[in-house]
């Protein structure tokens, strides 16, 4: 499967203000279990390991130009 941006969709699923986001976000993340947002809580990665694999893939992989310079 390739996960370019043309297989992704973004919808703006509501407008709040910012002092309730984080809420609003975890309300989202227990309704919708999204494939592809691997943390269940909102607002944090305490606790997130990547896996050896995925390690190995960030070490070996080559930045561009672009991203060398910021």
């Amino acid at each position: 499967m390739t996960y370019n941006y043309e297989n992704f969709s973004l919808e703006i699923l509501e407008y709040c203000d910012r002092s309730i986001v984080i809420n609003r976000e975890q309300y989202y993340l227990d309704k919708y279990e999204p494939e592809y947002n691997i943390l269940t809580k909102a607002g944090s990665s305490l606790g997130f390991l990547h896996s050896e694999q995925t390690l190995s893939m960030f070490r070996s992989r080559k930045l561009s130009g672009e991203a060398l310079s910021n």
